[in-house]
């Protein structure tokens, strides 16, 4: 019972890039890109902080002048099978806080550009324990 809660509470996050209709020169069945190159000169960085007063975590990343939108995926494996947005948007950070009672979590960004995406950032490891 108790790993069919952590599944319902985790799709629960799921923040689809494709559903946000604040990004509109991205279309709407563009969940795979296919209609987009890949720069591979766009790298990106992605790395963890600790607010100190609070102890929360904080994803932070390498930010670009002409880029559309940030794409933060996360997953339960390093391998990014089954894997879910956790943030779309122009912000180059995202706040965690404190997450789920999963044992790890691993997380990569990649930034989208009006006809290219970037290739997918460093990924990195939260264990939760």
């Amino acid at each position: 019972m108790k790993k069919y809660i952590i599944i319902i509470l985790a799709a629960l996050l799921i923040n689809s890039c494709e559903d946000d209709t604040n990004i509109t020169s991205i279309s709407s069945d563009s969940s795979n890109y296919s209609d987009y190159s890949v720069d591979s000169t766009k790298k990106i960085k992605l790395n963890v902080g600790i607010e100190i007063e609070t102890g929360d975590l904080i994803l932070y990343w390498t930010t670009f002048d002409d880029v559309t939108m940030y794409e933060l995926e996360g997953s339960f494996n390093q391998y990014f099978i089954g894997s879910f947005n956790v943030y779309c948007g122009q912000s180059n950070n995202y706040y965690l806080g404190h997450p789920l009672p999963w044992p790890i979590y691993y997380y990569r960004v990649r930034a989208l550009f009006i006809n290219t995406v970037s290739l997918w950032s460093n990924s990195v490891r939260i264990p939760t324990s």
